[in-house]
């Protein structure tokens, strides 16, 4: 992993998915960091700064309002998760962020794989913002599309067949986690906006937002602030393809601070 050290951050890959060497540049990356960001990934930027919106007014709303979408109504792992009701560090005192949790929906007659009717169930929707559900819906289609795109990509950076993961990944178990982290007043390793941790899925797609806060661990087991780039993804990779690819492929830990004294708002894609 390289580093800018005028101002101590990594410097993690761009990759253009049109370019003709996205393939082996990714594998570089998966490799080398584990973490880089996707540019020309073909999602509408209108769209994306719509969802954007949609996430600051629910988190707006009160904390009443909220609570009626409470992850155990729905007792799928989507719903509405209060500030500090996950603690993704054991030793913190809870997660200084709010989560308002979608997954994409497959068609029943889909659904036959024994196990993971635990995992299906409906999305619980705000009823008092109007024009929400409709626009998260298309952003999980483009998720799904991108992620398709980078199964593809990830394919032919192992000198396999784009379409080799197709049929691996064609009911993805994957969610949207629209996220909240409010500034914090107190910073230190009890009190974070998301614990150290790896992700467990293949990877995920992060809408960084505008503020910065995620930072991911170099093999010195330092911090490091990874900057938000107009236009691009963050994409990290998780333990199931560092587990497929015989630990080939990087799974990164990192965390989240909000250390700006701004409101931070993401948008976090976990594929299959």
């Amino acid at each position: 992993m390289r580093y800018d050290d005028r101002i101590m951050a990594p410097v993690l890959p761009v990759l253009d998915l049109r370019s003709d060497a996205v393939a082996s540049e990714l594998r570089r990356a998966c490799e080398d960091d584990g973490f880089f960001y996707v540019a020309h990934h073909g999602v509408p930027s209108e769209l994306l700064a719509d969802v954007r919106a949609r996430a600051r007014s629910f988190f707006a709303r009160p904390l009443e309002e909220k609570l009626e979408l409470h992850f155990e109504k729905a007792q799928k792992q989507r719903g509405y998760i209060p500030l500090r009701a996950e603690s993704t560090d054991p030793n913190a005192v809870g997660d200084e962020k709010e989560a308002l949790d979608f997954t994409y929906p497959i068609p029943a007659g889909r659904r036959e794989r024994r196990g993971r009717s635990r995992m299906y169930g409906e999305n619980l929707w705000p009823c008092t913002l109007p024009g929400f559900r409709p626009a998260i819906e298309s952003y999980l289609d483009e998720m799904i599309r991108l992620g398709r795109r980078l199964f593809e990509c990830i394919a032919e950076s192992l000198e396999l067949p784009p379409s080799y993961f197709h049929d691996k990944t064609d009911r993805p178990i994957a969610q949207l986690r629209l996220l909240h982290y409010p500034p914090q007043e107190r910073v230190d390793e009890r009190y974070l906006g998301i614990g150290a941790h790896c992700d467990y899925e293949c990877f995920t797609i992060l809408d960084p937002g505008e503020v910065e806060g995620l930072q991911i661990q170099d093999a010195h087991g330092e911090w490091m602030d990874v900057k938000p780039i107009p236009d691009t993804f963050v994409v990290n990779l998780g333990e199931m393809l560092a587990r497929w690819t015989n630990d080939l492929f990087a799974a990164t830990p990192h965390r989240v601070i909000n250390r700006t004294g701004r409101e931070r708002y993401t948008g976090s894609s976990n594929k299959y």
